[in-house]
C-alpha cells in the first residue's frame, strides 16, 4: 500500500496536535518566567547587561522561538491530516 493511501486515527492525532499547542504554551511561559526572574536578580551593570542581553533575550529566546515554532508547525500539520482523515472517512 502506498503511503497516500495509508490513514490515522483522527481523535489520537487531534489529541497530539493539543499536546504540542499545550507544551508550546508552557515553553513560552516558562521563558516568561525565567526572564522576570532574571530582571527580579539584584545584579546591576555590565556584566549583568551582557549576561541578560545575550543569554536571556539573545540564545534563550532564539532557542524557544524555534522549538515553540516547530511544535506549533507540528500542531497545525497534524489538526490538517486529522480533518483530512475525518473528511475520507466521511466518504
Amino acid at each position: 500500500m502506498a503511503d497516500s493511501e495509508l490513514g490515522g486515527d483522527p481523535v489520537q492525532m487531534n489529541d497530539l496536535a493539543g499536546y504540542l499547542a499545550k507544551k508550546a504554551a508552557e515553553i513560552d511561559g516558562n521563558v516568561n518566567d525565567l526572564r522576570a526572574k532574571s530582571r527580579a536578580v539584584m545584579w546591576v551593570g555590565k556584566d549583568a547587561d551582557t549576561y541578560r542581553s545575550a543569554q536571556i533575550d539573545g540564545q534563550l529566546r532564539k532557542s524557544s522561538e524555534a522549538a515553540t515554532a516547530s511544535l506549533r508547525s507540528g500542531e497545525k500539520m497534524l489538526t490538517e491530516q486529522a480533518r483530512g482523515q475525518e473528511q475520507a472517512s466521511a466518504s
